[in-house]
């Protein structure tokens, strides 16, 4: 949870809407995305919050992918 304020809670939102604005590409079309923000959310920048955005949406779809057999990722994720 970030806090009992609502300007932090309403910052998250305006946050994590812009990202997913900016980077639809992240997960494959028609999956739903719930983000949890932590605590030490308001100690990091929106350019940090998208980097990690970006990193788990391609941890989460390569488990997918390797645990419904496909030995490479889909299209929509970038291999580093």
């Amino acid at each position: 949870m970030v806090g009992n304020l609502a300007v932090d809670r309403n910052r998250a939102k305006r946050i994590f809407r812009q990202i997913f604005r900016e980077n639809p590409e992240a997960f494959p079309p028609g999956w739903d995305v719930i983000v949890v923000a932590r605590r030490n959310f308001s100690a990091q920048t929106a350019k940090q919050l998208t980097a990690s955005y970006l990193e788990g949406a391609r941890r989460i779809i390569a488990k997918v992918s390797l645990a419904r057999g496909n030995k490479s990722l889909p299209e929509c994720v970038d291999e580093k």
